[in-house]
C-alpha cells in the first residue's frame, strides 16, 4: 500500500471509500434488477 503523506486529509479517504461503495452498491441493484 503506498504510504500518504502526514498531512493528506482523513476526509478525503473516507468520502473516496463511500463513493466506492455506494457505486458497488448501485452496480449490485443495477444488476438485480436487469
Amino acid at each position: 500500500m503506498a504510504k500518504l503523506p502526514l498531512n493528506f486529509p482523513l476526509k478525503w479517504i473516507i468520502i473516496a471509500v463511500c463513493l466506492i461503495f455506494s457505486g458497488l452498491f448501485f452496480t449490485n441493484e443495477k444488476i438485480m434488477t436487469a
